[in-house]
């Protein structure tokens, strides 16, 4: 057993549409734990998201090596935001809708 597959049977990860999973993401009592794969996001995204982490207390960012879900991370930009997966055509995407659910 890979180290990714062991990862994974410890801490599966909460799927959901995308929609579902950004509205339980960003419920106003929670704060907004942002996790991402280095090897899945790029220079100009991660330097956004440090930016909005910095403006709102509330966002807490994890940056990654791994969130030993490859395959997925080979096809399509995702974050893990408060444990759901986020998928987009682009980071930029995503990134747009987070700040939309976030009202910033």
């Amino acid at each position: 057993m890979s180290v990714c597959q062991e990862f994974s049977s410890v801490r599966p990860l909460l799927r959901s549409s995308r929609e579902d999973a950004i509205i339980a993401a960003m419920s106003p009592s929670s704060r907004v734990h942002v996790v991402f794969c280095l090897r899945n996001i790029d220079r100009a995204i991660y330097e956004a998201l440090k930016a909005l982490a910095l403006k709102n207390p509330e966002i807490r960012l994890e940056p990654v090596g791994c969130l030993c879900n490859c395959t997925r991370c080979v096809e399509i930009p995702f974050l893990q935001i408060n444990g759901r997966i986020i998928e987009g055509s682009t980071h930029q995407e995503i990134l747009e809708e987070v700040l939309a659910a976030l009202h910033v």
